[in-house]
């Protein structure tokens, strides 16, 4: 029995040990409980649960006219607001037995206080703590986890019950991929040179520049130092100024896909239209001039002269070299069915002539991760996504004692830290409870992380694949990943948007079933956040056998993960990398689970790749209706 609460009413509390923990680390903590003698509470409690959510939330400002015509001026602010849960657990923590078992009376039994010391493995693969805020300081996107410590009651009694629960926020710092999946090799990646075209009011051609660039690896940390090394020449009749070397990261969200806004056209029709922000900044910049390697970028004035591609060594003392230093509050890259953060690193060869001149730009994304570092658990104390830019609420909906001064927190207050998280619930002078024994909750195997949310596990390589130029340089590095990005831009829309939802929602996702093979998983991850990256992945042997191995039902399920403009390139790779491994089967299933628009698209792609179609293209053919027959035939003779 605990000791006698003086406070009036029954109430519970949270405390963890500290604020942030790392995903994969052992989050300890302790529930306060205060029972009141004499509460009807007491009649109806079962027991103790922790509650474990992650979800993102996104609330987007717009302005829209008042509908009255359009040439009103009038316009009505309107604040969207979406939340996606992507991981919830719920833990039981201890059992409470009620007066209606009969072991005593109210009072007798159940009033006092009591401590319950707990610890909890949290998932590997949970994404890291995110917040960002748009200029109109209304519009705002976040990754956010809470814990809740809640008493469970009878069923019978639960709807006339108040809630009686606490709540605090955690900080979660991302685990590093590559030390959960340890078969993804760390490479330097390579933008292959390219011959970029420039122009002048945007049409008259003044020849080409070739630009290519390398960093040590596609996943730097906060903090680091990005060396990248530039090479290429001036094939083209206007100078080139000084190369620009940067970092982007675009923070992109949206509302739910089923949250549909109602606005007027210019038709005075209402039309149907997503509500999304965007927030963009430069992490990191330089800018190398060209003075010393001169003889390479001045520019050629006589018609047909090239200058000799040998002069371009991976040694050479031509090539140029920029130190991109990362800040660490540096948000991590993050792909989820709200919320995406990308990086990007872009090479520029600025040219003289100001706007009316194209400036060459070879670009890239890369991905930015924790650094692997297992002592640090909370956040930098020089991180500024920690007080201003992350609010933090903590708060017990029954204080344990209503009389003494309380430290709730409201939610979104810029002055919130970590340190007033671990303050927030506010014993009473009395506190003398009876304390359990440390509780160690299982590692719930029934946790669920939403598919559609990535902490940028995906392995980042190569995109088109191009014949190089001629000026790529001789000495190749070793092992290294090799990217085309000769129709890269920086970032593009289609990678900002969000994929097709395949499931509808949560509680469908639980319940489709999803490949048990976690090179599947990954594969999936790779078609849906970045497909241009395909192709190089499929170079690595390792993945190689593990796609010559899909069954039919493996491989329709990587292609519907893909958006319908890119499944027929995805498919392709796909297909020549299964090599004889593909058959009619394969054609078959994606006939019948592909959905009506992408289907054809991709047997197409698949069509004239598949081992034994000569044998089995009769039941191929028996699945199609006169116009698909046609369109099936062109393709195999094309």
């Amino acid at each position: 029995m605990g000791n006698n609460s003086s406070s009036s009413r029954t109430g519970i509390g949270l405390k963890l040990d500290q604020a942030g923990y790392q995903a994969g680390d052992v989050l300890k903590g302790r529930v306060y409980l205060a029972l009141r003698q004499g509460d009807p509470v007491l009649r109806n409690l079962r027991a103790i649960h922790v509650l474990l959510q992650g979800a993102e939330n996104v609330e987007i400002e717009r302005h829209i006219r008042d509908g009255s015509g359009s040439s009103s001026k009038t316009k009505n602010v309107v604040v969207d607001r979406s939340t996606r849960v992507f991981v919830r657990t719920d833990l039981f923590l201890a059992h409470l037995p009620s007066a209606k078992s009969g072991a005593a009376k109210v009072g007798d039994s159940g009033a006092g206080q009591y401590e319950y010391p707990f610890q909890y493995r949290l998932p590997d693969n949970l994404p890291g703590t995110m917040h960002c805020s748009h200029k109109d300081c209304r519009s705002f996107a976040e990754v956010r986890y809470t814990l809740t410590a809640y008493l469970a009651m009878e069923m019978a009694d639960q709807d006339d019950q108040p809630a009686v629960q606490a709540s605090t926020a955690v900080y979660v710092k991302g685990r590093r991929p590559n030390e959960v999946f340890v078969d993804i090799p760390i490479q330097p990646l390579r933008a292959e040179t390219e011959a970029f075209p420039v122009k002048t009011c945007c049409f008259w051609n003044k020849g080409v520049v070739h630009l290519g660039w390398q960093i040590p690896s596609p996943t730097p940390y906060p903090g680091e130092t990005i060396p990248v090394r530039v090479w290429g020449n001036n094939q083209s009749s206007v100078d080139v100024q000084y190369l620009w070397v940067r970092c982007v990261e675009t923070v992109h969200w949206k509302a739910a896909d089923e949250t549909v806004v109602a606005h007027r056209n210019t038709n005075g029709h209402i039309a149907g239209r997503p509500s999304q922000k965007s927030v963009r900044r430069v992490l990191a910049e330089q800018k190398i001039g060209v003075t010393r390697a001169q003889g390479l970028w001045q520019p050629v004035y006589e018609t047909g002269r090239h200058r000799d591609s040998t002069l371009l060594q991976a040694d050479d003392q031509t090539l140029l070299t920029a130190h991109l230093r990362l800040p660490k509050e540096s948000r991590l890259s993050y792909a989820g069915r709200l919320v995406r953060v990308h990086h990007t690193l872009i090479v520029t060869a600025v040219t003289k002539g100001g706007c009316a001149t194209s400036s060459p730009e070879s670009a890239c994304q890369i991905r930015i991760l924790p650094a692997v570092d297992h002592q640090h658990q909370g956040p930098d104390a020089g991180d500024a996504t920690i007080s201003a830019s992350m609010p933090l609420a903590a708060h017990a909906t029954s204080p344990l004692n209503p009389t003494a001064p309380t430290a709730n927190l409201v939610y979104g207050s810029d002055n919130t830290t970590y340190d007033d998280i671990l303050q927030a619930q506010v014993l009473p002078d009395d506190w003398k409870p009876s304390t359990a024994d440390e509780i160690i909750l299982p590692e719930a195997s029934a946790v669920f992380v939403d598919d559609g949310v990535s902490p940028a596990s995906i392995p980042l390589a190569a995109g088109t694949n191009r014949a190089p130029s001629t000026a790529t340089p001789i000495n190749d590095t070793s092992g290294s990943l090799h990217v085309n990005v000769a129709a890269a831009t920086a970032p593009e829309q289609h990678l900002l948007d969000d994929p097709e939802d395949v499931f509808s929602n949560f509680t469908e996702t639980a319940r489709r079933p999803f490949p048990t093979n976690a090179a599947v998983a990954e594969l999936r991850r790779v078609v849906t956040v970045c497909p241009q990256n395909l192709p190089a992945i499929l170079e690595d042997p390792s993945w190689a056998t593990a796609v010559q191995n899909l069954s039919p039902r493996d491989l329709c399920t990587v292609l519907q993960s893909a958006v319908d403009p890119v499944a027929p390139r995805v498919a392709r790779s796909l297909g020549t990398c299964m090599g004889s491994s593909l058959t009619c089967r394969h054609l078959l299933a994606c006939l019948w689970s592909l959905p009506e628009g992408q289907r054809m698209d991709v047997v197409r792609e698949l069509a004239p790749l598949a081992s034994d179609l000569p044998e089995h293209q009769r039941l191929v053919e028996q699945e199609l209706d006169r116009t698909e027959l046609l369109n099936f035939r062109a393709a195999l003779k094309s």
